[in-house]
C-alpha cells in the first residue's frame, strides 16, 4: 500500500504549521493581510487529507468519511470553529468581518475540494 497520501499530508501540515508560526512571530498576518488567505486553503487542504492519511496508518476509517460529501463538511466545520476562535480573540476586523469571513469559509473549502481530489487521485492509481 502506498504512503503517498500520509507523505503528503505530513508535508502539507508541516509547512502549514511553520508559515502560521512565522507569520504570527513576525505579524505577517498584520503587515500582509492577504497572507490569511493561502492559509485558510492550506488549511483546508490538511483537513480533507486527514482521514486518507489516518486510513494509511491503518486505522479504522469509516469509508464514508473518504467522500467529498465529508470532506467538505468537516472542511466547513472545522474553517466555521476557526472563525468563532478569530472572533471571540477580537483578531478579527469589525469593519469587514463579514466579507473576511465568508472569504475564507470560501477558501478553505476549496482548498478541501483540492485536497480530497488530490487524495483520491492517489487512491485510484495505488490500487
Amino acid at each position: 500500500m502506498s504512503r503517498l497520501n500520509l507523505t503528503i499530508f505530513l508535508i502539507t501540515i508541516s509547512v502549514f504549521a511553520a508559515l502560521h508560526y512565522v507569520s504570527l512571530e513576525l505579524y505577517l498576518y498584520w503587515r500582509f493581510p492577504w497572507l490569511d488567505i493561502p492559509m485558510h486553503f492550506i488549511g483546508g487542504a490538511v483537513v480533507a487529507l486527514s482521514p486518507f492519511a489516518l486510513r494509511e496508518l491503518r486505522l479504522p476509517v469509516p469509508r464514508v468519511l473518504l467522500s467529498l460529501k465529508a470532506a467538505i463538511i468537516f472542511v466547513f466545520i472545522v474553517a466555521l470553529l476557526w472563525e468563532v476562535f478569530e472572533f471571540s480573540l477580537a483578531i478579527a476586523f469589525a469593519n469587514n468581518y463579514l466579507f473576511d469571513t465568508l472569504g475564507d469559509l470560501t477558501v478553505g473549502l476549496l482548498g478541501g475540494f483540492v485536497g480530497h481530489a488530490v487524495a483520491t487521485r492517489i487512491n485510484t492509481f495505488s490500487l
